[in-house]
Parts: structure tokens; C-alpha cells; sequence
């Protein structure tokens, strides 16, 4: 039995805008593009706001494939932010069958991200959703091997997706981690030239109290010497007046000594001779009588 793993028929229609039928691409499923003959009916939207958080913004490019071995052709697409709409053309569901599709995601001019999916096409006429079944009894083994190779290759886009966003927010914590290792030495940086300041501050004050100190004791020598002249001059005052005394005193004794009669020679004689006996003369007490 043919199988089909298509988005329709879903429990509700799908929006519509500007005339267009809006289906979701979801990965893992099956995108039914329509049938055969239809064109410009629905819009598929694919969403790439992954990829525009992990890479920033870029371009994109959709690549489809028809069913049988026709060769890939490049789809026209809208972008619109975080979503790409593919409009479906009567080019695109030419072939009934399953195709594939993939969309890629360009930044800078380089391919950073695809993701593949298998497209259904149902015929016009009349058989299975899908179109007419196979007439390969082992189509639906192949189907299911295909499915299978399709998801491993989505799980290891996811995988990779994962690790490249993993590896960008490991190179921003590294970026912050180098900031806030910078902002730390600068800090530190900061922290010495303060210290440093502070302690030539120190030293300084160290340097004003010593200054200080000396001026003290250079004030007390000072202070002292100045005593000791105050002394000094106290005591030649006095011995200034003592002089000044002494010099009136003799002045005084000299005015006396002036005053005074003082003896001639003759006086002089007189009195000696009245007083000192002759050495001829004895007296009568000498002489025995």
C-alpha cells in the first residue's frame, strides 16, 4: 500500500491570505504542495527565527526537486522577518508524486544552515491522496527507509544547529568573561593607584609631622635662648647700676678726699719732733737721779 504522510486533510481550514492558502513546514513531516494543474492557491511558510538568532540576519534560497529524476530548480520565495513563504506554482506540482525541497539560509554570501523535506504532489484524477498507488510491492519499505534518512538528516541538522548556537553563546560567555577580567585588572588597577596615592599622602603627613616637630623644638631652643638673653640682659642692668653706683660713690669720696686739709712738711716735722725725744736728752729716770 501506498503511504502518505502528508499535512492535510487537517480538522480545520487552513488561513487564508490574500487569496492564498497558508501551510505550515514543520520538520519531520511531509509538505503537500497540491495537485496537479493548481497554481498560485497556497503559500508555504517555513520559519527561520533559529537561524536568525543564532547567525543574524542573511538571505535565503529554496531549492525544489520534482518527482522522477528530474533535476533541482530554484523556487521564488518571499521573506518576511522571521518567516519565508513559498508560493506555490502549476510548475512546481507538474509531476504527481513525492519531490523534496531545501531551504537554505545565506549570511554574508556563505551557506550556513539547509534544512530538507519531502513534498507530496496528488494527481487530478481520480486514486489515492496521494496520486495513483505504486506498482512496487516494496514501495512502502522504501518509503519508510527514505522517511528514516530524512529524519536522521534533520536530527543531525538540529544537532549541528545546536552545537554552533552552543558554541556561539560558549564564545559570548568567553567574550563576557574576558570583559569582566579586564573591568577585575582595571578595578585592581584602580585599587593600587588609590593605595599609592594614599600612602604618598601618608608619607607626606608623615613628612609635615616631622617638620612640625622640629619647628617645635626649633621654637622651644628659641623660646629658651631668649630667657637666657632676657637673664643675660637682666644681670648686665644691674651690674650697670651697681657700676653707676660705685662710680658716684667714688666720685663722692674723691669730692671728700678734695675737701680734707692735709699737713705740710713743716707740720709734719713739728709733730714728729714733739713727739719723738732726742736721743741726746735722757730723761731723769734713765739717768738714775
Amino acid at each position: 500500500m501506498h503511504e502518505c504522510h502528508c499535512q492535510g486533510p487537517p480538522s480545520e481550514l487552513p488561513p487564508v491570505t490574500d487569496r492564498f492558502l497558508i501551510f505550515e513546514a514543520e520538520a519531520g513531516r511531509d509538505i503537500l504542495l497540491g495537485r496537479t494543474g493548481e497554481h498560485m492557491v497556497r503559500k508555504i511558510r517555513f520559519d527561520i527565527s533559529g537561524w536568525r538568532s543564532a547567525f543574524g540576519d542573511g538571505g535565503v534560497q529554496l531549492a525544489a526537486k520534482r518527482g522522477g529524476r528530474e533535476a533541482p530548480y530554484l523556487c521564488v520565495v518571499e521573506q518576511d522577518g522571521d518567516d519565508v513563504f513559498w508560493p506555490v506554482t502549476a510548475a512546481d506540482v507538474a509531476v504527481p508524486g513525492n519531490g523534496s525541497c531545501e531551504l537554505r539560509y545565506y549570511v554574508g554570501g556563505q551557506k550556513v544552515k539547509a534544512m530538507a523535506f519531502r513534498t507530496v504532489t496528488m494527481g487530478s484524477g481520480i486514486g489515492g491522496p496521494c496520486g495513483p498507488p505504486s506498482g512496487n510491492p516494496n514501495q512502502g519499505s522504501l518509503e519508510k527507509m527514505m522517511r528514516l534518512g530524512a529524519d536522521t538528516e534533520r536530527n543531525a541538522e538540529r544537532a549541528e544547529t545546536a552545537a554552533m548556537v552552543a558554541q556561539q553563546q560558549a564564545e559570548r560567555a568567553a567574550e563576557k568573561a574576558s570583559e569582566a577580567v579586564l573591568k577585575a585588572e582595571e578595578a585592581l588597577e584602580t585599587a593600587s593607584n588609590v593605595l599609592k596615592q594614599a600612602e604618598s599622602v601618608e608619607q607626606k603627613a608623615q613628612e609635615a609631622a616631622a617638620s612640625a616637630e622640629t619647628a617645635w623644638q626649633a621654637a622651644s631652643s628659641a623660646q629658651e635662648q631668649a630667657a637666657a638673653s632676657a637673664k643675660m640682659a637682666g644681670n648686665a642692668e644691674a651690674s650697670a647700676q651697681a657700676a653707676q653706683k660705685a662710680a658716684v660713690e667714688a666720685q663722692t669720696l674723691v669730692g671728700e678726699l678734695e675737701a680734707v686739709t692735709w699737713p705740710t712738711d713743716d707740720d709734719i716735722q713739728q709733730i714728729w719732733d714733739s713727739t719723738v725725744p732726742d736721743e741726746n736728752t735722757k730723761t731723769d729716770e734713765e739717768s738714775g737721779t
